[in-house]
């Protein structure tokens, strides 16, 4: 039960709402059909996982986590500060956002730490792929029963309508990352005829959801994996794959450069789709509250809809994690998310050299470079709890806690099917 609780709440309510794309009227208000059913099944988990505790006569945690507790708080602690700060915040709400993620923790906390520990990185990658199917799932049931619902999508900057897989149901750009999460787990841990069936459905899939960063951050994944992995294999792919990319641009460079602009002509490209007008925007923010911030969620929203030059659209957040966090906190909040990011992918990197024939390790690099990706264009933890802001905080107790870094004289790595299981004394 735990477990399926866990799953449920990372995949969340799927979009079954066609929200107004400009951001300029609410018809629907706070509370509408999506909102309700997703606070619905925020506060049904947070029951269950209470209920569960208390029953079984058990705390949360079985076992220690290595979380990082501390510079969580402190983060934490910053958003909320700035957010009681701001008399235009909406403090309620900026604290029923932290209360989502703190749900999601308590739901992991509870099911993770009574795994065996020799399963601790299948665990988290299950988990993951769990989130990835059940998603591209729903996606799919959509296109079947209400196909604009899953088929289009508002362009985040201009508010014009893109065919794009994944629609209203999951943000084509989240579809997007998710689906190169699946393409790079059937590449690593799935043969035959069953891995070439999926590597062409997720391959699919990412194409169809038009999403460029998803792209970007699948190639930089898999380039970051080949320069930090000691393997000659990988290096000699590293080689072919780069000739292929600069064969293919030379090539087919018109039809890649048509694909790119998504109908929004050369503009679209130069501009990042007018996205380059939401950061100049935040960092003017920024500059106007440098020390505190406006607050977690609701007070970014509202300044930038003030100081935005645009007027017929209002975005909803800064298009990028670390502007979104010092519009958020202020430079100490900013400085704590930057530091959380590197720390995180230098370690995975450092795994990788070490443990060069764990798949599992080489998995969470792989992933945790799109996340990364991911987060140049749209914050991840300085926004509501959404599918990769599950795949971060899987990806980042991998590394921190379920992954072995040293081992003594007298200890032995065990190794089953090319991934890592435990160390043994």
């Amino acid at each position: 039960m735990r477990y399926w609780l866990l799953v449920a709440y990372a995949i969340g309510v799927p979009g079954f709402t066609k929200f107004d794309p400009t951001g300029k009227t609410h018809e629907f208000g706070l509370f509408n059909p999506q909102s309700i059913i997703q606070i619905a099944l925020t506060l049904l988990c947070a029951f269950a996982i209470t209920t569960l505790t208390l029953t079984a006569n058990k705390a949360i945690h079985q076992r220690d986590i290595r979380f990082k507790y501390p510079f969580w708080l402190l983060l934490i602690t910053i958003m909320l500060a700035a957010s009681l700060a701001n008399p235009r915040n909406n403090a309620i709400l900026s604290l029923y956002r932290v209360f989502e993620w703190f749900v999601f923790y308590s739901l992991f906390a509870s099911a993770y730490s009574r795994e065996r520990v020799e399963n601790n990185l299948t665990f988290l990658r299950d988990i993951i792929m769990k989130v990835v199917q059940g998603s591209t799932a729903l996606v799919f049931i959509a296109l079947a029963v209400y196909p604009s619902l899953a088929y289009a999508s508002t362009e985040d900057v201009t508010g014009s309508i893109d065919i794009r897989l994944g629609g209203f149901v999951i943000h084509p750009n989240t579809l997007g990352v998710l689906a190169g999460i699946g393409l790079v787990h059937s590449i690593l841990f799935d043969r035959g005829l069953k891995r070439a069936a999926l590597v062409m459905f997720y391959g699919t899939v990412s194409l169809l959801t038009v999403s460029r960063g998803a792209w970007i951050g699948l190639v930089v994944a898999f380039g970051v994996y080949f320069v930090a992995s000691p393997s000659r294999t990988a290096k000699i792919l590293a080689v072919i794959g780069t000739f292929t990319v600069i064969l293919s641009t030379l090539l087919f460079s018109q039809r890649i450069i048509a694909v790119m602009e998504r109908g929004q002509g050369s503009r679209g490209l130069v501009t990042f789709s007018e996205r380059t007008f939401v950061w100049a925007t935040a960092y003017r923010a920024f500059r106007m509250r440098p020390l505190i911030g406006y607050g977690y969620v609701d007070g970014v929203r509202r300044i930038l809809a003030d100081l935005f030059p645009l007027r017929y659209w209002t975005p909803p957040h800064c298009h990028s994690e670390l502007l979104q966090a010092l519009v958020s906190g202020g430079i100490l909040c900013g400085m704590l998310v930057l530091l959380l990011y590197g720390w995180t992918v230098i370690r995975l990197i450092r795994l990788t050299v070490r443990h060069p024939k764990s798949r599992n390790v080489s998995f969470f690099l792989l992933v945790y470079v799109q996340v990364v990706a991911f987060a140049f264009d749209g914050p991840v933890l300085t926004r509501p709890l959404e599918q990769i802001g599950c795949v971060f905080i899987l990806c980042f107790v991998a590394c921190f806690d379920a992954i072995p870094t040293r081992q003594s004289p007298d200890e032995e790595l065990t190794w089953t099917s090319g991934d890592l299981l435990e160390v043994r004394g």
